[in-house]
C-alpha cells in the first residue's frame, strides 16, 4: 500500500471542502513539484527557492504564462502555509520573505511574465500535446477541430504565412493529397495528415473544384482568414496551456508558423529555405532568431563541416 506524504497529507486536508478550486489545483501543483526534489516528507527543508521554483517549473510547462497565473498560484501556497503555520504545523516560508509585492515582481520579471503579451511562440512539448489532443479527438465532428487541426499540421510541415494557408485551393494538392505546393515548394503529407483531411473531406456533401478554397469547403459556412484563432485557443485551453484572458477568446495561429520557423532554424535548416517557404527575407528571419533569442549550438562544427563540402577543399 503506497503510503501518504505528510505533504501530501496537509494539502489534502487544506484542500478539502475548499471554496477557491484554482487553490485546490495550484496546492496540487506545488505538491506534484515538491515531489520531484524529493522534499514531500521534509516540509521544513522547503524554502522561498522552493516557491520560486515552482513558478519556474510551470512556467517551462507553458502552465503560468501570465502574472495573473502566478499571482493565484503563489497566493493558493501562501494560504496553505498560512494554515499549517497557524496549527503549528511548519514555518510559514512567506513570513521570511521581505516585501511580498516585490517578491512577486522579481519573479514576473525574472520569468518575463505579463497579462498582455503572448509567447511569440509554442514551446516543444506543448506542440507535442496539442498533436494528441487531436489523435485522441480523431473521430470528432467538430468541424472547428477539423479545422485547426489540419492549418496546425500543414503550418508544422510549411510555415508559411496565414494568409497562404488559408487560401490553398484544391489545385495545389496533388489528386491523391500526398503533396501540396506552398509558395512553389512542393511539400510532401504525412500519412497522418492524408487521413486526417479525406476524413475532413467526407463531412461535406458539396462538390469542390481545384479553384475551390481548401478550407472553405470544409468550414462550409461563411469563412475568413479568422476562424482558425478561437479553435486554437479553445483547444489550448483544453490542453492546459496558460493563456492571457481576453473577452475575444482567440489565440493567433501566426505562432504556429513562428513555432515552426524556430524548430527549423534550431535544427540549422540554411535561412534561405526558411525564407522561400514563408516567402519573406533573409532580413526577416534574421529578426526573428534575434528577437526570439534562439541559440543555435555548435557553430565552429557546422562551419567547418559546410567547408569541407566544397569541392576545391581536398585541394586546401
Amino acid at each position: 500500500m503506497k503510503n501518504t506524504s505528510l505533504l501530501e497529507t496537509w494539502i489534502k486536508d487544506f484542500t478539502k471542502g475548499q471554496k477557491y478550486p484554482t487553490y485546490t489545483n495550484h496546492c496540487e501543483k506545488f505538491l506534484y513539484y515538491i515531489k520531484t526534489l524529493g522534499k514531500e516528507n521534509r516540509p521544513n527543508e522547503i524554502d522561498k527557492n522552493d516557491i520560486i521554483g515552482s513558478v519556474v517549473f510551470y512556467n517551462n510547462l507553458g502552465k503560468i504564462n501570465t502574472t495573473n497565473t502566478m499571482a493565484i498560484h503563489l497566493e493558493a501556497i501562501k494560504a496553505f502555509y498560512d494554515k499549517i503555520h497557524r496549527e503549528g504545523k511548519t514555518d510559514n516560508i512567506f513570513n521570511d520573505i521581505a516585501g511580498y509585492e516585490l517578491f512577486k515582481d522579481e519573479i514576473s520579471e525574472k520569468l518575463n511574465l505579463n497579462n498582455s503579451t503572448e509567447r511569440e511562440y509554442l514551446p516543444e512539448h506543448i506542440i507535442i500535446k496539442l498533436l494528441e489532443y487531436f489523435e485522441k479527438n480523431y473521430n470528432s465532428n467538430d468541424i472547428d477541430l477539423h479545422m485547426i487541426k489540419l492549418y496546425t499540421k500543414i503550418t508544422l510541415l510549411a510555415p508559411a504565412k496565414r494568409k497562404v494557408i488559408a487560401e490553398l485551393k484544391f489545385a495545389d494538392f496533388d489528386n491523391d493529397f500526398r503533396s501540396v505546393t506552398i509558395n512553389e515548394v512542393k511539400i510532401l503529407i504525412s500519412n497522418s495528415l492524408r487521413r486526417d483531411i479525406l476524413s475532413a473531406l467526407k463531412l461535406s456533401e458539396k462538390k469542390y473544384l481545384d479553384s475551390t478554397r481548401f478550407f472553405e469547403h470544409i468550414y462550409d459556412r461563411k469563412y475568413n482568414h479568422n476562424v482558425f484563432n478561437k479553435p486554437l485557443y479553445k483547444v489550448l485551453k483544453e490542453i492546459e496551456y496558460d493563456i492571457s484572458e481576453k473577452k475575444s477568446k482567440t489565440f493567433s495561429v501566426e505562432k504556429l508558423m513562428n513555432t515552426a520557423i524556430v524548430t527549423m532554424i534550431i535544427n540549422n535548416t540554411n535561412p534561405i529555405l526558411i525564407a522561400k517557404i514563408n516567402d519573406s527575407t533573409l532580413g526577416t528571419i534574421e529578426e526573428k532568431i534575434k528577437k526570439y533569442g534562439i541559440e543555435v549550438g555548435n557553430y565552429s562544427h557546422l562551419i567547418n563541416e559546410s567547408t569541407a563540402q566544397a569541392y576545391y577543399y581536398k585541394y586546401i
